[in-house]
């Protein structure tokens, strides 16, 4: 079976259900399968808009019953509205966010880094939602400039605390800290080569939107564990990170200069490393 037929079956089977049960007032589809952008490893995503008193783990227990021996595991998490799904031995992933009032997806409806359409609607009871649906219609404008400049911050916010870590011996702090300062420049890497799409996870970031000889570099920054190699790790990141911000200062107007951020990069190096 197709991916596409399988996850037209699963989401009939969904729907059909959150249509009888009165419990569900309103029901949108988004992500890949929203766009009709299927591959063989397309989730399915929806969001169900719930009466106020309904109780969430008997709803997701009727879930899991609608899936029956399909569902291979799943994953019940309640008390953050959201609930994971894993059927058939292909493992196709069913995600499902709960709200109780419309309000609650407005961040999915807003998101400035998915192109329109974020959602599509499934049905709605009581025309609750119009406003919301309508949000998630418009196009995707973001302020890259000013998105930028924050990841620029994050980057160099991150950047130091891995650095102190480093000088602390702290190896997973560390670890965790280069991470979130790479995952920065991930973003910036994006925002430069006018693909500011699904910030949160990119996809395919490095064949997309790098050429084999940046790859091989980007690669090459990996984080680790080791506390005796990072000092060469952290000093080829800020190189990579000060590349990328003169590529960006060519075409926006950015709240620092190079030179400025440079100085900045200088001085926690000479302080840590």
């Amino acid at each position: 079976m197709k991916p596409i037929d399988y996850l037209d079956r699963i989401a009939d089977c969904i729907a059909k259900w959150a249509k009888d049960d009165r419990r569900v007032r309103a029901m949108f589809w988004f992500g890949s399968y929203c766009t009709r952008d299927i591959s063989s490893y397309s989730d399915l995503d929806c969001a169900l808009v719930l009466r106020p008193d309904v109780d969430i783990n008997t709803l997701l227990a009727d879930i899991r019953v609608v899936f029956g021996s399909e569902c291979v595991f799943d994953v019940g998490r309640g008390y953050d509205g959201k609930a994971c799904f894993w059927l058939s031995e292909q493992l196709v992933k069913v995600d499902i966010y709960l709200a109780r009032l419309p309000d609650d997806l407005v961040w999915l409806a807003d998101a400035k880094d998915v192109p329109a359409p974020r959602m599509t609607q499934v049905f709605d009871r009581d025309s609750l939602c119009n406003q919301l649906l309508d949000r998630a219609m418009q196009p995707a404008v973001m302020d890259v400039n000013s998105r930028i400049n924050q990841e620029v911050e994050k980057f160099l916010i991150a950047f130091e605390a891995c650095s102190l870590a480093q000088h602390s011996n702290d190896a997973y702090g560390h670890y965790f800290e280069y991470n979130l300062a790479l995952g920065r420049l991930a973003r910036l890497i994006q925002l430069a080569r006018g693909k500011p799409y699904k910030m949160y996870l990119p996809t395919k970031l490095t064949t997309s939107c790098l050429t084999h000889e940046e790859q091989m570099a980007f690669c090459d920054l990996a984080g680790t564990m080791q506390l005796g190699k990072p000092h060469d790790t952290t000093r080829r990141l800020a190189a990579y990170f000060l590349n990328i911000q003169r590529e960006l200062a060519s075409r926006y107007q950015l709240s620092r200069t190079v030179g400025e951020v440079q100085i900045i990069i200088n001085k926690i190096l000479l302080r840590y490393t």
